[in-house]
């Protein structure tokens, strides 16, 4: 009977120090993020990335990420947004869209210019600039189920590229090249003519998008990380293990 107790003694302490040297053996959370880190920036450097990153988190706290590297550099400012370029529009009071510039501001588009264009009452939500005098808009009819956006030149309603929708982002690149658009449907991208550009199928859900300076390169911001890809590629060529609700690319 003896016997029969050692030997279930040394049973349990073997599957004790077994578990105990697999554990060990297997890497940490913190490992996994080190070696993630470590393959993104690889897969930076490979494809010549450069410039620095500002991303808000999910908490909203901020950060800077030098690239290709990866060196992060804590912000200490709290801003759910983070993205911000010169030279955007903005929507005033009364609905006026102005372009701002160096020497001041021009009018472009006023509540009621809308109103009559559209022949219904129509407010206008959120405004991005693409060059010149074009830019994107999106509003909302009076008695719409959703709201519209469209391309503009001045005054003059080119060209409408989504409809029924509730827009939370309008964002437009550097050089007004580029428009992104954020609404219930998931994020889309488009040229300054209205274009539809195909985007990776896993930055569809993503909550922000920001371009490179020169913009060759576009990143997302999502749950799952920073995906960076080629302006105009469908093809991730890495992602960035920090999550974030927002982003810019600076130099």
């Amino acid at each position: 009977m003896r016997r029969a107790v050692d030997v279930l003694l040394l049973a349990a302490v073997a599957v004790v120090v077994g578990a105990a040297v697999v554990d060990a053996s297997s890497p940490s959370e913190a490992d996994r993020a080190a070696d993630a880190t470590a393959e993104a920036a690889a897969e930076l450097r490979a494809a010549h990335v450069g410039g620095r990153l500002v991303v808000a988190a999910p908490d909203c706290s901020r950060r800077e990420l030098v690239l290709p590297s990866l060196r992060e550099k804590p912000l200490g400012v709290i801003a759910c947004s983070v993205y911000g370029r010169p030279g955007s529009l903005a929507v005033y009071r009364g609905g006026i869209v102005w372009y701002a510039f160096a020497g001041g501001t021009t009018t472009l588009l006023r509540g009621r210019e809308l109103d009559a264009y559209l022949g219904r009452h129509a407010r206008l939500r959120r405004v991005a600039w693409l060059r010149n005098v074009r830019y994107a808009a999106s509003y909302r009819i009076s008695g719409a189920p959703g709201e519209t956006l469209a391309i503009f030149e001045g005054g003059t309603l080119v060209r409408v590229i989504g409809r029924n929708e509730a827009y939370e982002d309008v964002r437009s690149s550097p050089s007004g090249r580029f428009l992104a658009a954020r609404s219930s449907g998931g994020l889309a991208l488009y040229d300054a003519l209205g274009n539809r550009i195909a985007l990776p199928r896993d930055v569809v859900a993503a909550r922000a998008l920001a371009w490179s300076p020169d913009e060759r390169w576009t990143v997302a911001a999502g749950a799952d990380g920073l995906a960076v890809f080629r302006t105009r590629s469908t093809r991730v060529v890495s992602t960035v293990p920090f999550p974030g609700i927002d982003v810019d690319w600076t130099d």
